[in-house]
């Protein structure tokens, strides 16, 4: 509650960590590094820095999830695509990347979930939407099962 000892920082619960304003400002679209910039001239032809310029300028960006550092054009596996052709491997950890891009059994169940429900917001509830939390909450170490709520 921010009224410990030496060293602890009071705070009211809606401050940001310390700190997290200067990580904003070095790492998000707020002042991007030099660095980054001048890595994206080294690596990337000329078309692909105007198209991340174009988009840029076309639009708004959240904090820390910009300026793009790449175009991609397509994907395959653990795998992106460049719009050079190069492959990466994608460890971010997002939404189904983590079974692999253009997965058959992942493209399967959208359509088929495209052709019910496209999409469900979370202002309301799905069937889909229980299951899956259901199966999250399963899947949580034995001592959070029953507690564990989730968000997706």
């Amino acid at each position: 509650s921010g009224t410990g000892g030496a060293g602890t920082a009071q705070m009211s619960p809606t401050s940001p960590p310390r700190g997290a304003v200067a990580l904003a400002r070095s790492g998000g679209d707020v002042s991007p590094p030099p660095t980054r910039q001048s890595w994206q001239e080294a690596h990337h032809s000329p078309e692909t820095m105007q198209k991340l310029q174009e988009d840029a300028d076309l639009f708004l960006h959240q904090t820390l999830s910009t300026p793009c550092v790449n175009i991609l054009s397509g994907c395959d596996g653990l795998y992106l695509v460049d719009g050079q052709g190069r492959y990466v491997c994608d460890f971010h950890g997002d939404t189904c990347h983590q079974i692999g891009y253009s997965h058959p059994k992942v493209i399967a169940a959208v359509k088929a979930q495209l052709d019910t429900l496209s999409y469900c917001p979370r202002r309301f509830t799905c069937e889909v939407s229980i299951a899956l939390a259901r199966r999250l909450r399963e899947l949580a170490p034995r001592d959070l099962r029953g507690r564990c709520r989730v968000l997706f």
